[in-house]
């Protein structure tokens, strides 16, 4: 298992080293090939990103902190108690459509705290997983608010899976299912396999190639900008624009 404070350390180190401009520029580039030199310098960024989304909960991904079922179970309930029902709340403080969709129902807000509050591992496993509907019957982001998306319990999850269970990510891709969103939260706080930190002539020479794709797109689409301003009738024809649309024609027909 990779030790990921080093691994984001050598990011960091890395990145004091390169030219800003281009690193936001190659940040912000599309890329569709994972493989290419581009793809794997993108998921290095988009790791160290995500790394600094959680910049509070450094030490659960870290390893600093071994988090327990009991610390989880905690962080939920202690979360949950900023939406629960107010004091001396009745459905006469609702209105029809609240009463008809549920939202005034409390049931669900017991049971999700009752899950959390019973949680052990293999419930904790159905939560990674995206199982838990099938397995439990529960909406975990039901009721008023989304529960399990607000609580930033997800590097919590990841540590205990990480350093408790020693999950690699291909054990995780092989037990639990990969096409939820909890799952992907959990998968990308891994360090990714191939770390790309290439030397700055590197850094350069995919700037410029994207940067000249980028000129030159700009290019043709200011172009086709024009082009479709000149040929349109509805243009030619407006009194307010005669002379803007002569001094166009001027400047862009004429050179």
């Amino acid at each position: 298992m990779k030790n990921i404070k080093d691994v984001y350390n050598q990011i960091e180190t890395w990145l004091k080293g390169q030219d800003k401009k281009k690193i936001k520029f190659l940040e912000n580039e599309s890329c569709y090939d994972d493989k290419s030199e581009l793809g794997r310098l993108k998921s290095t960024l988009q790791y160290h990103y995500i790394i600094n989304e959680y910049k509070a909960q450094k030490e659960y991904l870290f390893g600093e902190k071994n988090v327990t079922l009991k610390d989880i179970s905690k962080h939920m309930l202690d979360s949950m108690g900023k939406y629960g029902p107010a004091k001396g709340e009745t459905k006469d403080d609702f209105d029809e459509d609240q009463l008809s969709c549920g939202y005034a129902d409390t049931t669900m807000f017991g049971e999700i705290k009752s899950f959390w509050r019973n949680l052990d591992e293999s419930a904790l496993l159905s939560v990674a997983s995206g199982s838990v509907m099938d397995e439990y019957e529960i909406d975990l982001d039901g009721y008023r608010c989304y529960f399990l998306s607000h609580s930033k319990v997800f590097p919590l999850i990841f540590n205990y899976v990480y350093y408790t269970l020693n999950k690699t990510p291909q054990e995780l891709d092989e037990d639990l299912y990969n096409d939820n969103e909890t799952f992907d939260e959990i998968a990308n706080l891994y360090p990714p396999d191939d770390l790309f930190l290439p030397d700055s002539s590197i850094v350069d020479k995919l700037y410029g190639k994207k940067y000249n794709e980028q000129t030159e797109k700009n290019l043709e689409d200011f172009e086709r900008s024009i082009n479709s301003i000149l040929n349109n009738d509805r243009y030619n024809k407006e009194p307010e624009l005669k002379d803007k649309i002569e001094l166009l024609k001027q400047l862009y027909v004429n050179n």
